[in-house]
C-alpha cells in the first residue's frame, strides 16, 4: 500500500465515505431504511423540510432520485403525501407514526457512529475538520453548477 501521505485527498475522501456508508447502511439496515432514506426522515421529524423539492435540495439529489426515496419510504409506511393548506397543487410529506417511533433510536444510533468517528478528535479538530468538508463541498457543488451553466444551450 501507498504511503498514506502520497495517497490523493480525493481518493482518501471515496474511502472513508464508502467506510461511513457501510457503517451508517448496517444501523439503518434492521429498521428497513437505506442510506437516502434517513436524512429524509430526519428532515421532516425536525420540520426542516416537508416537501419534494426542499428534501431534494436539502439531501443534494435530483428530483426523480428524491421521488424514487419517497415512493419507496411511502411503500414501507414510513411516510404519507398530503394535499397542502396554503396550495392544494402542492403535496406536503409527513411522517407516520411507524417512521415517528423509530426516527429517535435511528438518531442516537447514528450520533454514537459520529463518536466513534470523531474519537480522539478534539473539539478544535472537530470544528476545522468541518470546516473543510464544507469547503471540498463548496467547491463540489460550486463546479456542479458551473459545469451546468455552461452546458445549456442559449
Amino acid at each position: 500500500m501507498k504511503d498514506d501521505d502520497q495517497i490523493l485527498p480525493g481518493k482518501l475522501l471515496k474511502n472513508v465515505a464508502n467506510e461511513l456508508l457501510r457503517h451508517y447502511e448496517a444501523i439503518l439496515r434492521p429498521y428497513g431504511l437505506g442510506a437516502a432514506g434517513a436524512p429524509v426522515l430526519y428532515y421532516l421529524s425536525m420540520g426542516i423540510a416537508n416537501t419534494q423539492s426542499a428534501l431534494a435540495e436539502l439531501t443534494h439529489v435530483e428530483q426523480p432520485s428524491m421521488a424514487q426515496c419517497l415512493a419507496r419510504l411511502e411503500r414501507d409506511g414510513l411516510i404519507v403525501r398530503v394535499a397542502s393548506h396554503q396550495d392544494k397543487r402542492v403535496r406536503e410529506i409527513q411522517l407516520t407514526d411507524t417512521a415517528k417511533a423509530i426516527v429517535p433510536d435511528v438518531a442516537i444510533k447514528l450520533s454514537h457512529l459520529n463518536d466513534r468517528i470523531l474519537a480522539g478528535f478534539s473539539p478544535q479538530e472537530t470544528t476545522q475538520l468541518r470546516h473543510l468538508l464544507k469547503r471540498i463541498l463548496h467547491n463540489l457543488l460550486l463546479e456542479q453548477s458551473n459545469s451546468s451553466t455552461t452546458n445549456e444551450t442559449p
